[in-house]
């Protein structure tokens, strides 16, 4: 969202995303720690208003003023958890790599938006490493 309010044009390939303009800090009171509500945020152009996410959406449906809604230019894309990260044929990636050479967007397959099963057999999952373990400070707590 940040970036769309400053006129970066952000390209979501994928399916909707998660909205979370809203922020939260532990309160305490009477020995319970409370998360209510304290912000919401914006960008740029004020808008904060992605409670549902952001949509992956045509060009030819995207909104001239770029940053005020929530679609997004980019493609539909199912997630493929049966190829290994970086695979160039991986769904996501295939669709973004065609995206960035043509502009256009694979044709997308109810099936491709089935779930799959999670099991350590998917190449996707044999990698363990965590980015939360390298970019964040951890504190024991006893």
């Amino acid at each position: 969202n940040a970036l769309r309010g400053i006129d970066v044009n952000v390209i979501q390939i994928g399916s909707t995303t998660m909205g979370k303009p809203y922020g939260f800090a532990p309160e305490q009171n009477c020995g319970t720690m409370y998360y209510t509500i304290q912000f919401k945020s914006a960008n740029e152009k004020q808008f904060g208003d992605f409670a549902d996410g952001f949509v992956p959406t045509p060009k030819s449906q995207i909104s001239r003023s770029l940053g005020l809604d929530n679609r997004v230019e980019g493609c539909w894309v199912g997630d493929d958890l049966t190829k290994p990260l970086g695979d160039t044929s991986e769904r996501m990636l295939s669709a973004a790599l065609n995206y960035m050479d043509t502009g256009t967007c694979p044709q997308v397959s109810p099936a491709s938006f089935n779930t799959m099963p999670l099991n350590s057999d998917s190449p996707a999952l044999k990698d363990h490493r965590s980015p939360l373990r390298t970019e964040a400070i951890h504190v024991e707590i006893n």
